[in-house]
């Protein structure tokens, strides 16, 4: 794993700055009081008590030179001692500032287990967000056969749908806020994947309409956890700059657990009966609980050193100096509120793209069924088949997307993405066109939304980093919001379309809202240069 730790006065380092010897004195004092200095001098108990003390005590500096401290992922390389420094006298000193934006968490924290492997975070966040996708939707293809068993409309089986995203919409906001207060991404993720198990089980044993509602309220309640939990941890883990290029082959995950979902629901239910989906879904989600228990991301969430004399953020820890300020308490950045964050004209353009392209890609999921079934007599197999056509392509353009949104800028990859899928929402709908017709113009539509909605994660990340905060959870908390309320309305609006047009008119309404999500991108970029 590539690391920043350098010598000092290195030029890598994000700040420098000259100090007098009565600072420096005072910057080692405090250094002698940390966690790194602590554990470095054999003092475990010391070390884990000022970790969560909050408070900066003066004790004793160290009487040799340690060679390296690493302090929150931070490495301040040969910190001489007082002595050392009263002979200097006026001297260079560089403490590195450790950002999301920087250096940040991700590149200079020293891994002592395998298990806290960046790339074993990332395959985590991937199969949670895999795992949450075969759970939403192992269903689809059993929905025309449960239609007839319970006497739903198409209506009725919307709202089934977005009863989802209500649970979902509940559980986002008191999740992502606890989960940046408290910087604990282990406990919400376990919580919500013991839950998912229980009401995947349930859903399974529902007869009647209003106990598919509330089971299905329930997943999407406990699915709150991954979506919001799981991308923060990646944020907390790779910096800003790396972050597109982790995010694709993690979204392509996603796409995974949405092609998998009613391809494996379809076969299932129709070898092995209703229950079976059911059944494997809750096994899998029971693996993706063992992952998370086994994932230790620590090293990456704790406090950090910071030596910053301009921010206005900050506050003084040392009363010796005016100008200089250190930090070494349990929070080194500003957390950031879900209302303020939305306030960011780059958190309005991503919420507005994710609402419109998460919406209809919803609104297919009761509709396209229904579609097939009605127009080709396809059996719930292969409906759940032809599924693979819309989802396959967007595993791979969300991994180039992402590599994309490092070198272009997210803003660019997403408006050729929207651009692209306007157009081609309109193909499979057309009259009279055969299904191998349907099936490439679902393969073409698909591929295009891995390029509109990739840069969406990056590009939230990018602003909370811009704002010096760390405030990863509640700012996916706000795009987990934003996609509840898309799966939340774009699957009633979709089926009252469907019930009261035809198919390509919901494409054609389809089509136009994403140019104007288009337009809103182009206007900002133009806007915001």
């Amino acid at each position: 794993m590539p690391s920043n730790t350098t010598a000092a006065g290195s030029s890598t380092h994000p700040r420098r700055r000259t100090t007098s010897t009565q600072s420096q004195r005072s910057i080692r004092s405090t250094l002698a009081t940390s966690p790194a200095v602590a554990l470095l001098h054999g003092n475990p108990h010391a070390a884990g008590h000022e970790a969560h003390a909050g408070h900066h005590h003066h004790l004793q500096v160290p009487a040799t030179r340690p060679q390296l401290v690493t302090y929150g992922g931070c490495a301040v390389d040969a910190v001489p001692t007082v002595e050392e420094a009263g002979e200097q006298g006026e001297q260079e000193l560089l403490i590195p500032v450790p950002t999301a934006a920087n250096s940040g968490p991700a590149s200079s924290v020293a891994i002592t287990s395998w298990r806290q492997s960046r790339a074993l975070i990332a395959v985590l966040v991937g199969f949670s967000l895999f795992t949450d996708m075969v759970v939403y939707g192992a269903v689809v293809p059993i929905l025309p056969s449960l239609a007839d068993d319970l006497g739903m409309d198409e209506s009725m089986l919307g709202v089934l749908f977005s009863s989802y995203a209500l649970g979902l919409l509940v559980s986002t906001p008191p999740m992502a806020y606890l989960s940046d207060r408290f910087r604990n991404r282990k406990l919400p993720m376990i919580l919500g994947l013991a839950g998912l198990i229980a009401t995947t089980l349930v859903f399974s044993a529902a007869t009647k309409y209003w106990q598919l509602l509330v089971a299905r309220t329930m997943q999407g309640f406990s699915a709150g956890a991954p979506w919001t939990v799981g991308l923060s941890l990646l944020a907390d883990v790779y910096s800003a700059d790396e972050l597109g290029a982790v995010i694709g082959p993690v979204l392509a995950c996603n796409h995974m657990g949405f092609l998998a979902g009613p391809v494996l629901g379809g076969w299932l239910f129709q070898y092995l009966g209703y229950r079976a989906p059911f059944y494997f879904a809750a096994g899998l989600a029971a693996l993706n609980l063992l992952l998370r228990l086994v994932v230790d991301e620590s090293p990456y969430l704790a406090p950090k050193l910071v030596l910053d004399e301009e921010s206005p953020l900050i506050r003084s820890a040392s009363p010796a100096s005016s100008t200089d300020t250190l930090v070494t308490n349990g929070s080194d950045s500003p957390q950031l509120s879900m209302t303020t964050l939305i306030r960011g004209p780059p958190i309005l353009v991503c919420v507005f793209v994710t609402i419109v392209v998460g919406g209809v890609f919803a609104g297919l999921e009761p509709t396209l069924p229904l579609f097939l079934h009605n127009t080709f007599a396809l059996s719930p197999s292969e409906i759940g088949t032809t599924f693979v056509s819309l989802v396959v392509p967007s595993m791979f353009t969300s991994t180039w997307a992402g590599s994309l949104c490092d070198r272009l800028g997210e803003l660019r990859v997403m408006l050729i993405g929207l651009v692209a899928l306007a157009a081609l929402a309109l193909i499979p709908g057309i009259p009279g066109l055969p299904l191998w017709g349907v099936v490439i113009a679902l393969v073409l539509f698909g591929g295009a939304q891995g390029f509109a909605m990739t840069p969406v994660i990056p590009l939230m990340a990018r602003f909370v980093s811009s704002q010096g905060s760390t405030s990863f959870a509640s700012v996916y908390g706000i795009f987990n919001l934003a996609y509840s309320v898309a799966i939340l309305v774009g699957p009633s609006l979709a089926g009252a379309a469907y019930a009261a047009f035809t198919f390509q008119w919901l494409l054609f309404l389809s089509s136009g809202l994403i140019m104007l999500a288009a337009i809103v991108v182009a206007v900002y970029m133009r806007v915001s240069k």
